[in-house]
């Protein structure tokens, strides 16, 4: 027998249980039981108004006419719990956005906790939840903390999930504004190697190129600053401080020709941004350099 599609298979029950709706639906892995026959037959999915982990044990309540009844079910049996999304996950995103990431952590800490025990189990929300508690704590510089979620979350949700990648690039503009840029590039590495994003990938080639900038590692400043105008044109916000950062990696390198241009194309473009006011102040010193370098260049076809 098919296993009836999730779409169609939401329960019409609901009971609130740590604050929020609740309506699960238990679906089991093919040939868990007979059928009148003896033959193997998947058991149908249950719906639940309550759901708890016991050892190896799941224990659902279900409502059955009026009354309510208890199921104690193997967890080796179950193939995929559907949580619904409790309400709480957007509630702490929304205090964190109001800069009250204090009150976001006490609300989405419950949510972790229930749902780290069926975590392991397709169709949990641990991830979303583990997410919104690595921004709380990023936002209270407990950046220990949030590096050994991010951890969690990157065995949990897998290689191919975003939500440690999201937090690995939050954590990274945590240590760029303390300075610690040594922290900054191990953590925008594993980003740019594990996803296909492209927000995550510009956002995070622009941090990983500050992070070399500010080392004076001018080549790999330049080469991550590059990827934006080459591979992200169309997200227009981050052009001014690639070419910025850009303009002063060619420095760097005392690439002073390609410095001067690429700070004239970032003033002719972005005439209004801060990037462009920086370049202004910038400029002249460069130009002096450049022909500084000219003159030594001449000075020595003279001699040669």
């Amino acid at each position: 027998m098919k296993r009836i599609g999730i779409l169609t298979a939401w329960m019409l029950f609901a009971a609130t249980l740590g604050g929020w709706a609740q309506a699960y639906t238990v679906y089991f892995k093919e040939n868990t039981s007979k059928d009148a026959q003896g033959n193997p037959a998947t058991k149908p999915p249950l719906q639940a108004i309550s759901i708890k982990k016991s050892g190896d044990q799941i224990v659902l309540t279900r409502q059955v006419g009026p009354g309510m009844v208890n199921d104690t079910i193997p967890l080796s049996a179950v193939s995929q719990i559907v949580f619904p999304e409790p309400p709480d996950i957007k509630a702490a995103n929304d205090l964190l956005a109001q800069n009250q990431a204090e009150a976001a952590l006490a609300k989405i800490e419950p949510i972790v906790a229930f749902f780290a025990e069926f975590r392991d189990l397709p169709g949990n929300r641990w991830p979303q939840a583990a997410l919104a508690k690595c921004y709380a704590l990023i936002a209270l510089n407990r950046e220990p903390q949030a590096e050994a979620l991010i951890t969690e979350l990157n065995r949990t949700a897998g290689n191919d999930s975003d939500y440690a990648r999201y937090a690995q690039v939050q954590l990274s503009s945590n240590y760029l504004k303390k300075q610690q840029y040594k922290q900054v590039i191990p953590l925008l590495e594993q980003v740019v190697k594990g996803t296909q994003n492209a927000q995550l990938l510009a956002d995070a080639w622009i941090r990983k190129g500050s992070a070399h900038l500010a080392l004076r590692q001018y080549e790999q400043a330049l080469i991550s600053f590059l990827h934006i105008p080459v591979l992200y044109a169309e997200n227009k916000p981050l052009q001014p401080p690639a070419l910025l950062g850009t303009a002063r990696a060619y420095n760097g390198i005392e690439d002073f020709d390609r410095s001067v241009k690429t700070y004239d194309e970032l003033i002719a473009q972005f005439s209004a941004s801060p990037e462009a006011a920086a370049a202004k102040k910038e400029l002249p010193k460069t130009k002096e350099r450049l022909q500084q370098k000219l003159k030594q260049a001449e000075k020595d076809k003279a001699k040669g």
